[in-house]
C-alpha cells in the first residue's frame, strides 16, 4: 500500500515538474527585459549620497567655524547629484530594455 501511494506521489510530482520546467523556461525568456529595473534601484544613492556630503560639510564646517555653510551646500549638492545620477542611469536602461525588447521581437517576428 504504501508503495502505491509513493507511485502516485512520484506522478504528480513528474506532472508537476514538467509544468514548473515549463515556467521556469518562460520566466527565463522574460527576464532580461528587467533584469536591473527595480523599485530601489536608486534608492540608497538618494538616501545615502546627501547624508554623505553632509557629513563632509558638517567637518569642513566645525574645521573652519563656517557653520552651516556647507553643511547646506553640499547636502544640496549631494541631492542634486544623486538625482542626476538615477536619473540618467534610468534612462540608460530604459534604452537598454527597449534595445533587448526589439531585439526580441525581430527575432521572433523572423523565427515565425
Amino acid at each position: 500500500m504504501h508503495h502505491r501511494a509513493s507511485r502516485r506521489f512520484e506522478g504528480i510530482l513528474s506532472t508537476n515538474d514538467g509544468d514548473r520546467n515549463q515556467k521556469d523556461r518562460e520566466a527565463a525568456e522574460s527576464r532580461p527585459l528587467g533584469r536591473d529595473l527595480g523599485p530601489s534601484t536608486g534608492g540608497m544613492e538618494l538616501a545615502f549620497g546627501p547624508v554623505v556630503f553632509a557629513l563632509i560639510g558638517l567637518w569642513i564646517d566645525r574645521t573652519f567655524g563656517t557653520m552651516p555653510l556647507f553643511v547646506v551646500g553640499l547636502t544640496i549638492l549631494g541631492f542634486v547629484g544623486a538625482v542626476a545620477n538615477v536619473y540618467y542611469r534610468y534612462k540608460t536602461d530604459i534604452a537598454r530594455v527597449e534595445q533587448e525588447a526589439s531585439a526580441l521581437r525581430q527575432a521572433q517576428n523572423g523565427a515565425s
